[in-house]
């Protein structure tokens, strides 16, 4: 059996990322190993539409943008390339007697293709649960303080979940 032949891969492609709904990513990527590769072309397609994720490169980065709270898309990059073979050595004629023709001597270039692919999940955005009441318990029924003298008042606010159930305490009048 012959072993196929091991390609470049591609560097800085994170298979997965969260990104925020709202903001962007951008990744430098690159092919490796570079030896005998050039014109390198990269292109990306997100697998599904209406996502609000898009992508697209400049240059070698990939910057992939989120609009809304969709889910998830994966995102296919593709990188075409030239590869050129080393030419052939000119005294390895497959004949004694052969001429070398200066065609001979070029370096074959092949054009390649490798993929790679990222999911991308949009972070949920958190939502502001607001407070829809505040009970006050107190110690006893009814309250008459004078110097000196406790109680104890507490807070039960709703929604349990409330974003932010932190109370303020105040005091007016003589005190």
């Amino acid at each position: 059996a012959l072993a196929e032949e091991e390609g470049p891969t591609i560097q800085g492609l994170d298979s997965s990322v969260e990104i925020e709904a709202g903001s962007s990513k951008e990744m430098g990527l690159s092919l490796s190993p570079a030896n005998e590769i050039s014109d390198v072309k990269w292109e990306c397609n997100v697998d599904q539409s209406n996502t609000g994720i898009s992508a697209s490169f400049s240059g070698n980065t990939l910057i992939i943008n989120v609009a809304n709270d969709k889910t998830t898309a994966k995102i296919q990059v593709t990188a075409t390339y030239t590869e050129s073979a080393a030419p052939p050595d000119p005294g390895s004629g497959e004949s004694e007697g052969e001429e070398t023709t200066p065609e001979a001597t070029q370096a074959e270039a092949t054009e390649k293709t490798v993929q790679g692919n990222c999911t991308v999940t949009v972070k949920n955005t958190p939502v502001d649960i607001k407070v829809t009441g505040v009970e006050l318990t107190a110690t006893s029924t009814s309250l008459n303080l004078t110097t000196s003298k406790t109680a104890t008042l507490t807070a039960a606010i709703t929604p349990d979940d409330a974003t932010d159930k932190s109370v303020t305490w105040s005091v007016s009048g003589d005190a």
